[in-house]
C-alpha cells in the first residue's frame, strides 16, 4: 500500500533541497521501491540491480539511481545499507503503512539481513553526488556570448569515438542476441524466443558492460537449466536475466568454484 499522506510529506518535499535536479526521479521511484520490497519492507539494493528492477525501461543511467538511493536515504525515506558486502533498501516506517497479518507466523523467514536501527547519512562523493543546475546555466549563457563551442569528452553524445562506441555496443547485443536465442531453443526443446527490442537492448547493453559476452552468456545458461522453484512461472528470458543477474553471478561462482570453468555451447 501506498499512502496518500506521502503526498505531503516533509521527507519528500525535502528530496528538491537533497537531491536537486533528480529530485522528481527519486520520487518517482521511492513508490516502485515500496510495490517489490518484501514483508519487512526490504529488497536487495545495489544501484544496477535497483535500476533493472523497479524501473527497467528508464533511461537514466546506474550512477543516477545510486544517487537517486543515497538522497532517498538521507531524507530518511529509506535506508540504504550493505551487509555481507552487499547492498539492500529497507523502506523506513514499513509498518506504519503496511498492516501485515500472520506474515511471520507462517514458517516465512526474512530473505534479507535486518537494516541497522539508526543508520548514518551517507556522505556523497564526487561522482554520484547530483550537479546544480545553476552553473549548467551561466556556462551556457557565457558559450553563447563568446560563440564558441563546449569543449566534450571522447564518450559524450555526437563525438566520433561516441559513435564508434554505439556502434561496437550494437554489434555486441545483436550478437548475444543471436547467442541467446540460440542457447534458449537448445534448452526449451526448440521454443523460439521473442527479442521486444525497445526493452531488450537497454537491458543488454547494461548487462554486457558489466558482465561481458561470455560472462553473461554463463548467466543465461545457468538461468536456462536451473530447477529452482521462482524460475518455474518465468519465460526464463532477457527481463529475467536481468532482474536476476547478481543471484546468477553467485551461483555460477560457486559453481567455477566446485567444478572448474563453465563450458558454453549453442
Amino acid at each position: 500500500m501506498v499512502s496518500k499522506a506521502l503526498s505531503t510529506s516533509e521527507k519528500r518535499a525535502a528530496l528538491h533541497q537533497v537531491a536537486g535536479k533528480l529530485a522528481e526521479f527519486c520520487q518517482s521511484i521511492y513508490p516502485l521501491l515500496i510495490a517489490h520490497a518484501d514483508d519487512w519492507g526490504c529488497l536487495q539494493g545495489d544501484a544496477f540491480t535497483i535500476k533493472h528492477l523497479v524501473d527497467p525501461t528508464s533511461p537514466r543511467r546506474v550512477g543516477e539511481f545510486e544517487a537517486a538511493l543515497v538522497a532517498l536515504h538521507n531524507v530518511g525515506l529509506i535506508t540504504w545499507y550493505e551487509a555481507d558486502a552487499k547492498w539492500y533498501v529497507h523502506i523506513r516506517g514499513w509498518f506504519t503503512h503496511q498492516q501485515l497479518k500472520g506474515h511471520d507466523k507462517d514458517g516465512r523467514k526474512r530473505q534479507y539481513p535486518a537494516p541497522p536501527e539508526n543508520p548514518n547519512k551517507i556522505e556523497t562523493s564526487a561522482q554520484i553526488r547530483p550537479e546544480s543546475p545553476k552553473p549548467a546555466l551561466r556556462e551556457e549563457k557565457r558559450t553563447e556570448l563568446k560563440r564558441t563551442e563546449p569543449i566534450r569528452s571522447p564518450n559524450e553524445s555526437g563525438t566520433a569515438e561516441d559513435e564508434d562506441r554505439r556502434k561496437t555496443e550494437n554489434q555486441e547485443v545483436a550478437a548475444f542476441i543471436r547467442a541467446f536465442c540460440d542457447v534458449y531453443a537448445k534448452h526449451r526443446h526448440g521454443a523460439r524466443y521473442f527479442i521486444k527490442r525497445e526493452k531488450h537492448v537497454p537491458l543488454l547493453r547494461a548487462l554486457l558492460a558489466t558482465y561481458g559476452h561470455e560472462r553473461l552468456m554463463k548467466l543465461a545458461l545457468v538461468l536456462l537449466k536451473t530447477d529452482d522453484e521462482w524460475v518455474h512461472h518465468t519465460d526464463r528470458g532477457i527481463e529475467i536475466l536481468s532482474v536476476k543477474a547478481s543471484w546468477l553471478d553467485n551461483r555460477l561462482a560457486e559453481y567455477e568454484a566446485q567444478h572448474g570453468a563453465l563450458k558454453v555451447t549453442a
